[in-house]
This record gives structure tokens, C-alpha cells and sequence, in this order.
């Protein structure tokens, strides 16, 4: 892409370079500078202190800015690093720093050391269609009337190594936002980020993105996933960890698909802890597309209508091994809420869940289907006076078949192991016994 030239003016020492008047095309800024000559060979720029610029002021030797300004016009994949005396805080008095025209790493000297504020005034980093590694750093303080308060990538192919993402905030995607890109996330923490009209921690837009060993926590939004919403692309979590985020939606922690934009997401061996939604499906999570989740514990997530650990609205579930247990939906589906998709749930065990309907599971929806095979369903709670059904299962008009599973020790008004409407489930080699309020209940 073209870039306007940076002004200079002569001074006492010679040609003085100027900054890149940053300024805003419709909801981008988009930085000008003088283009060097093309080199292939990688080019090192050195960052020896924390200060910034005012726009239109000269770029100050040394300084963050002054290293993407020049990586970006030099041809070849460049490389900024850090002097090893540098550490605290660069805050960016010129607005966002723009990646662009070259590929680049930024090797930070860690995350604890030296970390990067927007100033609570503009984003922090933007990549526009290039390959870029951001490592070692806090990423802080970024704020964006769009997307991305602290990191946006459009289209652009990025890795984010052993970073913090912290209290940034965007209309959508206030930590991170991948726009058609791809994006890896590894060893990352992301926290304590706001979308203040949707997707707190980071919104996967059409992108693919993959998040290794991380942590998204404390995340808010007021619709969208509190800690990460995948829209129409494809997310693979592994080893990660989701908790305490909120949602004013549905989706507490995560929200695979919003709207009527599915997407395809699958998670592995991670822990799903603690999130809520105040209104919508899923506490823990909600799916809209299609997703498999293998030898992950979805635990202590909380909606104040249904699905409080697991919510699937007309999506495709697959859920193999692992566990969901102790969480409360105030609605239907203590664990899992499925509202006309198709479920199947292989090993793992359900347990201690409560709801005032399907304290385990409820299964909503003439065009819902559930598959259950060697699970346990056990100590789960429907209570809601005369209301309280299927302590273990609640099924209305669906399809449900069950083989090998034990169903056992849980408990409702009626119906404490499965209550159903409409056809009766299909049990095969099952155990559903000693459950509270009777084993099996067809409710009129």
C-alpha cells in the first residue's frame, strides 16, 4: 500500500525527520512516512528509550515509533529489539502504531519489564495485511472506536508470544480483534478488556486463530462473548484457560457464532471457569455454529437464564470426555442447554449442575437431537417448586437416545433422573436408578 511522505525542514545538525501526521480515514489512522530504499536482507532497529511524539512533531531517535516508522519502509522482514536498560511503560503521545508494508518481529524483553499504552486515548497496535510476531510485551491502555483496542490485524498473519493484553477498550473486541487474518496466540494473557458494545476480550472476525497455554480472564462485554467471540471464522483453543469473564449476552467466556453468524471452533483440554452471562445462553460458553470440545472442565459458570455451562442454539456439539459440573442457570439446563442443534456428549461425566429444568441437561426443540454415550449424570438438581423436571435430563419434544450411561443420584419435583414431553428417550444398556422425585417421568 502507498504511504504520503513525512515533512522534514533543515535544522542546525542537517535534515530533521518529522513524524507521520497520523490521522483518521473513516475509523483507520493511517500513518505517512518518507519510504527508504528496498532492502532484502532483515534490517535490526534498536529501541533505546520509552519516549514518544505529538503528531507532526520530529521522531525522536531511539524510540518505538521511530523503529515501526522505519521497519515499515525498509524491504525485507525486519526485526525491532530492545536495549536491555529499557523497561516501564512507552506511552504513545502520536497515536497507534502502524505495521505495515514490510514484515516485522518486535522481540519485547518481557511482558513484566516494558509494556505499551494506548494512553487511554487511541489503539495500540495495528497490522494492515503483513506478517508481524509481537513478543514480550504488556499491550495497555489502548482504546478504539472500533475494533481492536489493543491489537488489530487486517488480514494480516500475526503472532502474539508470551504478551499481556490488559485493560484495553473497543466498541467490539476490546483486547484483540483478527479481521480476516490469521492470528496465533501463545502463552498470552488477555485481561481485564472491554467491548463496550461487544466481545470483551477478542473477537475472531472472519479470521483463523489458534491459542495456545493462555489465560483470557476478567474480560466484559455487553453483548458477544465476554472473552472471545469467533464470527463466521475458525478457532482452535488448546490448553488454555477461561474465567471470570461477563457478558451482558450470551456467551460468558466464549461465544462460538453471534447473531446469525455461525463459525467453527474447537477446544482442547482447557479449563472453563467462573464466566456469566446476566441475559442469553451459556454461561461457560454458547455455540451457534459447529464445535467440539475434547478433555476440558466446564465448572462454576453461571446465566441468569439457560445453559449455565453449555449453551447450543441450533449449532452442531460435539463433547468428548471431560467434565461439566457446578454450574446454575437460572432457566433451563443447569450444564448444558441445547435449543434445536444436534448434540453428542462421549465420556465425561455431568455432575452437580442445577436449573430449574434439566438441572444436567435440557434439550428444547422439536428439531433437537442428543446422543449420549458412557457418560455419567449424577448429583444434579432441578429445583423449582412444581416446575423443577429432569433433575438429571429434561427433554421437550426432542430426540434423545442414551447408551451406556449411568443417570444417578440426582433429583427434581418429578422426573429426578429423566423427565421428557412428547417420545420417550432411547436407553440402551443404561443405568438410571436412585434418583430423587423418580427415576422416569412423561410429563403431560
Amino acid at each position: 500500500m502507498g504511504f504520503p511522505k513525512a515533512s522534514s525542514e533543515t535544522g542546525r545538525h542537517g535534515p530533521v525527520e518529522h513524524a507521520p501526521d497520523v490521522r483518521r480515514t473513516g475509523r483507520r489512522r493511517v500513518p505517512g512516512f518518507e519510504p527508504l530504499e528496498d532492502r532484502a536482507v532483515l534490517s535490526s532497529f534498536l529501541v533505546t528509550n520509552t519516549m514518544d511524539n505529538l503528531p507532526g512533531q520530529p521522531l525522536i531517535d531511539g524510540s518505538l515509533r521511530r523503529a515501526v516508522v522505519l521497519s515499515s519502509s525498509t524491504a525485507g522482514h525486519n526485526q525491532i529489539r530492545f536495549d536491555p536498560a529499557v523497561r516501564g511503560t512507552i506511552t504513545l503521545t502520536g497515536g497507534e502504531l502502524m505495521i505495515a508494508g514490510n514484515d516485522v518481529d518486535i522481540a519485547g524483553p518481557g511482558a513484566g519489564r516494558l509494556s505499551v499504552s494506548g494512553n487511554n486515548s487511541d489503539r495500540v497496535f495495528e497490522i494492515d495485511g503483513v506478517r508481524a510476531a509481537i513478543g514480550g510485551l504488556t499491550i495497555a491502555g489502548g482504546d478504539s472506536d472500533a475494533s481492536g483496542g489493543g491489537i488489530l490485524n487486517r488480514a494480516g498473519t500475526v503472532a502474539i508470544t508470551a504478551c499481556t493484553i490488559d485493560g484495553n477498550v473497543a466498541d467490539f473486541g476490546g483486547g484483540i480483534a483478527n479481521a480476516g487474518g490469521t492470528m496465533t496466540i501463545s502463552g498470552c494473557t488477555i485481561r481485564g478488556n472491554a467491548g463496550e458494545l461487544a466481545i470483551g476480550g477478542i473477537d475472531n472476525a472472519g479470521g483463523t486463530m489458534t491459542i495456545i497455554g493462555s489465560t483470557i480472564d476478567g474480560n466484559t462485554s455487553t453483548g458477544g462473548g465476554g472473552g472471545l467471540t469467533n464470527r463466521g471464522g475458525s478457532v482452535m483453543i488448546s490448553g488454555s484457560t477461561i474465567s471470570g469473564n461477563q457478558t451482558g449476552s450470551s456467551g460468558g467466556g466464549i461465544s462460538n457464532g453471534t447473531g446469525g453468524t455461525g463459525g467453527t471452533m474447537t477446544i482442547s483440554a482447557c479449563t472453563i471457569i467462573d464466566n456469566r452471562c446476566s441475559s442469553g445462553v451459556g454461561g461457560g460458553l454458547v455455540n451457534l455454529g459447529s464445535m467440539r470440545i475434547m478433555s476440558s472442565t466446564i465448572a462454576g459458570n453461571s446465566s441468569d437464564s439457560d445453559g449455565g455451562g453449555v449453551g447450543n442454539t441450533n449449532g452442531t456439539m460435539m463433547i468428548i470426555g471431560g467434565v461439566i459440573r457446578d454450574n446454575t442457570a437460572v432457566g433451563d439446563g443447569g450444564g448444558l442447554r441445547n435449543l434445536g442443534g444436534g448434540v453428542t456428549i462421549i465420556g465425561g461425566v455431568i455432575r452437580d449442575n442445577e436449573a430449574h429444568r434439566g438441572g444436567g441437561i435440557a434439550s428444547l426443540g422439536v428439531s433437537g437431537s442428543m446422543t449420549i454415550i458412557a457418560t455419567s449424570i449424577e448429583g444434579n438438581t432441578a429445583a423449582d417448586g412444581s416446575r423443577a423436571l429432569g433433575g438429571g435430563i429434561y427433554n421437550d419434544a426432542g430426540i434423545i437416545v442414551i447408551t451406556s450411561t449411568r443417570i444417578r443420584r440426582n433429583s427434581a419435583t418429578r422426573g429426578g433422573g429423566i423427565a421428557y414431553v412428547g417420545d420417550a428417550p432411547t436407553l440402551r444398556a443404561s443405568d438410571v436408578s436412585g434418583n430423587a422425585g423418580g427415576d422416569i417421568a412423561a410429563i403431560q
